[in-house]
């Protein structure tokens, strides 16, 4: 696979994933945590790496 192929891949992979990647940019905007007490957000990131097959350790 050429580099120009792989880049065509994963663009594709990244667009066929745009509107769930909007809304996890949405919930962060929409839920800002501060001070290193980012539960919801490592909540739902996990939850996003998870459903797409990624193991993560919290």
């Amino acid at each position: 696979m050429t580099l120009q192929e792989r880049e065509a891949h994963a663009c594709a992979i990244i667009d066929s994933m745009a509107e769930e990647l909007r809304d996890v940019s949405l919930y962060l905007h929409d839920n800002p945590e501060l001070g290193l007490n980012e539960h919801k957000a490592v909540k739902v990131i996990n939850q996003f790496l998870e459903n797409h097959n990624f193991t993560s350790q919290v």
